[in-house]
């Protein structure tokens, strides 16, 4: 990748015009982009260097500016280095895989403490939607909903009684299994609804507004990583509905509004911190798959 900048002295502005250049961050605030590019500082790679980075040893993160940069998962060129989709998907993705950083012809970059973004993931929501957005769509590029993608799910007691909708609730969202309070609090801001055999629940081109946790019954027309629901890649990517959502056998579900569960998310740090690092590893498995 050859980086449009090639001055070795920043300011701040400057680096907030760096940062703008990431993929889903053209629209952040000034205030959010200042307070990612106070973290950074200019660092210089030697042509021909090579850093080796073990699982457990990093402690930052960095973004081109000037120059070519080669990043390696595991011996295989990553094209994360080539394409500023998201600010460092790896570290989003907590991933532990051996990272090697290389460049031919040496590079400028800003690298940032991980411990600092972690903070401006908690301090600036906008910083973590523009991340979810961005990784969103990557994975709807990659996978998205098909009309013969099937979810169903058996209840295994009442659906009024409190145990079985946190059940349903668990299995939707998986990095919220530790999480009562939030899925309570998601429950009780939920609507209960249902669809017979048939009934179609979207069609593309609807606005994805709401998504649908399954108490019992199937539907087709899904996608495969939906990570908080059905339709919820689409909601947390801010794109209209793709496929229809149809419904195969009597249907019944939680809809949970896109505020709502982005109230739920900002409220919850750890909570919005695991299903963005659910998203990113989806992204990586994805170009590992190929």
């Amino acid at each position: 990748m050859r980086a449009r900048r090639r001055d070795l002295v920043l300011s701040d502005v400057e680096r907030r015009v760096a940062l703008r250049e990431i993929v889903g961050f053209e629209t952040l605030s000034d205030e959010a982009l200042s307070a990612i590019a106070r973290l950074s500082r200019r660092r210089e790679l030697s042509p021909g260097s090579t850093t080796r980075i073990q699982p457990g040893e990093r402690r930052t993160s960095i973004c081109l500016l000037a120059g070519d940069l080669e990043l390696l998962r595991m011996g295989r060129v990553s094209p994360f280095a080539h394409d500023r989709r998201v600010l460092d998907v790896y570290w989003l993705a907590r991933d532990s895989m051996p990272l090697e950083v290389k460049t031919a012809g040496g590079a400028v970059v800003l690298e940032f403490p991980l411990d600092g973004l972690e903070e401006v993931l908690e301090e600036h929501f906008s910083v973590w939607v523009a991340s979810t957005q961005t990784l969103a769509s990557c994975l709807l590029n990659v996978r998205p909903p098909s009309p013969e993608q099937t979810v169903e799910r058996l209840a295994n007691g009442d659906l009024r009684r409190l145990t079985e909708r946190l059940a349903a609730l668990q299995e939707a969202l998986p990095f919220g299994r530790g999480y009562i309070d939030a899925l309570m609090q998601l429950d009780e801001e939920a609507v209960e609804v249902r669809y017979d055999v048939d009934d179609v629940i979207w069609r593309p081109g609807d606005e994805a507004d709401s998504v649908l946790v399954p108490l019992d019954g199937a539907v087709r027309g899904v996608a495969s990583d939906e990570p908080c629901g059905i339709g919820s890649l689409e909601v947390l990517a801010s794109r209209v509905r793709s496929t229809a959502l149809e419904v195969a056998r009597p249907f019944t579900a939680l809809r949970v509004g896109r505020e709502s569960l982005f109230d739920l998310v900002e409220d919850h740090h750890e909570l919005a911190r695991d299903l963005l690092a659910m998203i990113a590893a989806s992204v990586v498995q994805s170009v590992e798959d190929g």
